[in-house]
């Protein structure tokens, strides 16, 4: 029984360092259970379901099974604008580790297809265009320079698009991940993101990556004591993925 314990205790361990790391080698089948979002698209009604997946799979980090469903909605309907973003998106991982060359080549490739099927002027053309951006800094500059070249065309997106919560909440997720590269001691663009998310998340406490973001955004221990709430409830807003289960461990 002893041995037991310690088998058990050395693989929650490796478990909880895996996710932490970003390293979501899982197999068998999706997972089901991933939260409520809703974010409209002009996609063939077969893609939709699929890419909304995507979407909160997105949010909860999983990227390699995000990029699986955004791939699926383009299969289901390859003028998709938004699946290729999706696709684009699944490389970019904002609190982790920069794409590889030949990962960002190919993410580039499906954001600058985006922009190409999204007409000039609309929501989905912001939101290639944002991406886009990304990868365009990266390719000339690095990953910090993309960063914040990316975090202020979200900004440009939830402005021209007040009503659209992604927007917001994507806007969000970029000030999370240049507050933790800037230095700042007061937490200024991680306190701007708790301000953009508290709203939201009393209004849709069931959004994946409102819980998740608020807990990256308070994972300080001057700011712990106001993601409680969160890290109370984001593993059981997705309870199927392994990252949810390990993300209250921050506060």
């Amino acid at each position: 029984m002893r041995h037991l314990i310690i088998a058990i205790c050395s693989a929650a361990v490796a478990s909880t360092a895996a996710a932490q790391e970003g390293r979501h080698e899982h197999s068998g089948p999706p997972p089901q259970r991933l939260g409520r979002l809703s974010f409209p698209t002009s996609c063939r009604p077969a893609a939709q379901p699929v890419f909304e997946r995507g979407v909160a799979l997105l949010h909860s980090f999983w990227y390699e099974e995000a990029s699986v469903s955004f791939r699926e909605s383009v299969g289901a309907d390859s003028n998709c604008a938004l699946g290729y973003w999706g696709v684009a998106m699944s490389a970019l991982h904002p609190l982790w580790t920069p794409p590889g060359a030949a990962e960002a080549r190919d993410a580039s490739a499906a954001a600058e297809r985006a922009v190409e099927l999204s007409s000039p002027g609309s929501r989905e053309r912001d939101y290639a265009e944002a991406i886009a951006t990304y990868y365009r800094h990266y390719a000339t500059a690095d990953h910090k320079t993309g960063l914040l070249a990316y975090e202020r065309a979200m900004a440009g997106v939830a402005e021209r698009h007040p009503k659209d919560d992604e927007a917001r909440i994507f806007h969000a997720l970029a000030l999370i991940a240049n507050g933790q590269n800037d230095g700042d001691t007061s937490f200024a663009r991680q306190r701007r993101a708790g301000t953009i998310l508290e709203p939201l998340f009393a209004r849709r406490p069931d959004h994946p990556g409102l819980a998740h973001y608020l807990i990256h955004a308070y994972d300080s221990p001057a700011l712990a004591s106001r993601g409680v709430k969160a890290a109370g409830r984001y593993a059981a807003i997705a309870p199927s993925v392994p990252h949810a289960q390990h993300m209250p461990s921050h506060i």
